[in-house]
């Protein structure tokens, strides 16, 4: 059918949206190295209790960033969102242009705001390009993609290179 399920489909894209936390904490300080505690934790969102979890149910205790983002870790994940604040993290979703409209809500670090498969990939297309911005265009059987000379100004260098590091990490020892 006409339907493009690449620029159309709307989908949770669950911990595919995790790089941008990770990316977040590199450019406030924070190392690959970085011990940070991966066990239960209780927010406040929209008036209500959130205890987020990790998938298997499971917490390791004191686990590195690199580990965490390598293993998924929920906790890990939402213990940087309430150290960093949603703000910093919304922009550097914006920055990206992971979503459309992102939703002010502490449940979109974990992927639960729908996005489109295009947005995703454009979106790590501008981390590996060293946070050059791209445009993409969609033809019939071809994508062309065009580099702009415009760079994401929020992250720096430096946060690139960690995050395209740990991302390697994710594929040779992660999920």
């Amino acid at each position: 059918n006409q339907f493009n399920r690449a620029t159309s489909a709307l989908r949770q894209p669950g911990s595919l949206v995790k790089p941008f936390t990770y990316l977040t904490a590199l450019n406030n300080g924070y190392q690959p190295n970085f011990v940070i505690e991966d066990t239960p934790l209780e927010l406040e969102s929209n008036g209500k209790i959130w205890r987020p979890a990790n998938f298997d149910r499971s917490s390791i205790g004191y686990v590195t960033l690199r580990y965490a983002l390598e293993h998924s870790l929920n906790t890990v994940t939402v213990r940087l969102l309430s150290w960093l604040g949603l703000e910093k993290i919304l922009t550097t979703m914006k920055d990206f242009a992971v979503y459309e409209k992102p939703i002010k809500e502490n449940s979109i670090v974990l992927g639960a705001q729908e996005t489109t498969l295009l947005r995703l990939v454009t979106a790590y297309s501008q981390i590996a390009n060293g946070g050059f911005k791209i445009t993409p265009s969609m033809f019939k059987k071809t994508v062309v993609i065009t580099q702009s000379e415009e760079r994401i100004q929020s992250v720096d260098e430096t946060s690139l290179e960690q995050i395209r590091y740990l991302l390697q990490g994710v594929v040779q020892r992660g999920t």
